[in-house]
């Protein structure tokens, strides 16, 4: 089963050249039956709950079903009209947002968290809305793990309700089967008269990152670097070493009587206390290394970080 009906060539110019597009009936008629479906059987009033956000009914972890090639068919579809990365591309969020009847009908816009390079939705159901964007305001990243610390770090006269005019929004009007992507991370955008909308929630980003563990191949690799912890009689062997695509901040700071605190901080843990020499490695790690050249005395630092999650172990091909 294909997710897409769109030959991804054909859109490529035009998201590079705008930083957004939508697709009219983007989406096939038999995976929007199977949004449905799953809106219907599994965000049940209470699941909803479980996941409820400000202003919205709820929102819930989408799940692929096995007849589709998931994520490959999204990796090659995202990649071919966004120009990301093939091989680091990385799914950060999967979503069903379902909104609520007194949702607020026009909100302050907002930009999505750093995971969100390229932001996509689906559309399951409509209701009365629009997505309006404004990507010929600032395209300033949101540097931040959260839309709200973002909005909450800029100046009074530069929040969004301030700067942004009428004459710079594209209103959008969605409905069941198109697709509208756009860079979610750098482009102001809201959902006007949301109540009752449903939609299915893609994000992405090609410098493997993903906090929320919701691509597949993330638990993959977590998985792998379990083994190799397991497995290891004294050496990690030949392994390369990368950043857990969970890995949010590396944070080094004084405290009030100028003690230095280094910390790594995975998305809803505790942050992880680092010694200089891990602060270190984990800088260095720019895409992935092999252990051999972290130095000699990496060897009891890495695996340290790897039993907290902080760094992945993939085995040397």
């Amino acid at each position: 089963m294909k997710v897409f009906s769109f030959d991804p060539a054909e859109h490529r110019d035009q998201f590079l050249s705008q930083g957004w597009i939508h697709i009219k009936q983007g989406v096939t008629p038999e995976f929007v039956e199977v949004m449905r479906d799953f809106v219907a059987r599994e965000l049940s009033e209470e699941k909803l709950q479980q996941f409820a956000l400000a202003g919205k009914k709820g929102q819930g972890r989408f799940e692929f079903p096995a007849a589709v090639d998931f994520p490959g068919e999204l990796y090659d579809s995202i990649s071919g009209v966004c120009g990301l990365d093939r091989e680091t591309i990385a799914l950060s969020e999967r979503h069903i947002n379902a909104y609520n009847n007194d949702t607020r009908p026009d909100p302050i816009p907002h930009k999505d968290r750093d995971a969100s390079k390229v932001s996509v939705g689906l559309c399951i159901e409509p209701a009365d809305s629009e997505v309006v964007i404004y990507p010929g305001a600032s395209r300033e990243l949101n540097p931040y793990v959260s839309a709200a610390t973002y909005y909450d770090s800029l100046p009074e006269d530069e929040k969004p309700e301030k700067v942004l005019t009428e004459d710079q929004a594209v209103a959008i009007r969605d409905e069941p089967g198109d697709v509208v992507m756009f860079y979610g991370s750098q482009i102001w955008h809201l959902r006007r008269r949301s109540a009752g909308t449903v939609n299915l929630y893609l994000k992405f980003n090609d410098f493997d990152y993903d906090p929320l563990g919701e691509d597949p191949t993330t638990i993959e690799r977590q998985e792998g670097t379990r083994s190799v912890l397991a497995n290891a009689n004294g050496s990690l062997g030949e392994v390369v070493v990368k950043r857990s695509r969970q890995l949010e901040q590396l944070t080094q700071l004084y405290s009030r009587n100028d003690l230095e605190v280094r910390q790594a901080k995975i998305w809803g843990r505790n942050p992880v206390p680092l010694d200089e020499r891990e602060f270190e490695i984990l800088k260095s790690l720019n895409g992935a290394a092999p252990l051999s050249a972290l130095g000699s005395d990496a060897q009891g630092h890495v695996r340290r970080l790897a039993e907290h999650g902080v760094v992945d172990l993939i085995p040397a091909e």
